[in-house]
């Protein structure tokens, strides 16, 4: 009789690697990829409240020369970009176009992260509660793909503002 040994690659993305790298405990799952699932469907497939779900938006200022700016808040919330403003000390801020999204974080629509970001001067800010739960999920840099993780783990590597960004 023969045995074989089944070899699994490890799968392995921008995120994965950035996290492997600075020692992090993360799980990552996947689910059919579909860049037009919404964050709840998304959270409805992981089998986890929305409130640990959580997804990441590029805004921009509403005038040339651009800033941009990430913030990250639960799929179940909506993003108060008036608050936003008033926070980065902005006079407005609205939603990057999605053509944008990939020259400026490097990921597309429905796989960008807080992690790894192309332009590392993008001000990361985070919703409120985002360090109060044991875990969350983020995206893991590709569509189809998420990870598991604490959140507390990642100031260890990452810059993260915190304020009331939600409606």
């Amino acid at each position: 009789m023969n045995l074989f040994k089944k070899i699994m690659k490890k799968i392995t993305t921008n995120v994965t690697k950035i996290l492997d790298k600075h020692k992090i405990n993360y799980e990552l799952k996947e689910y059919e990829a579909n860049n037009r699932l919404s964050g709840k469907e998304i959270a409805l497939i992981l089998n986890e409240e929305p409130s640990l779900c959580y997804k990441t938006l590029l805004t921009r200022t509403s005038k040339s020369p651009y800033k941009y700016y990430i913030f990250s808040l639960e799929v179940d919330k909506e993003l108060d970009l008036k608050k936003c403003a008033k926070l980065k000390g902005e006079k407005s801020i609205e939603m990057a176009h999605e053509k944008e999204m990939k020259p400026i974080t490097g990921y597309v629509h429905g796989g960008c992260s807080i992690i790894g970001l192309l332009k590392s001067n993008i001000e990361i800010t985070v919703n409120s509660n985002f360090f109060n739960h044991d875990f969350i999920y983020i995206s893991a840099g590709e569509v189809g793909k998420q990870i598991k993780i604490n959140p507390n783990d990642l100031k260890t590597f990452l810059k993260i503002n915190i304020g009331d960004i939600s409606k």
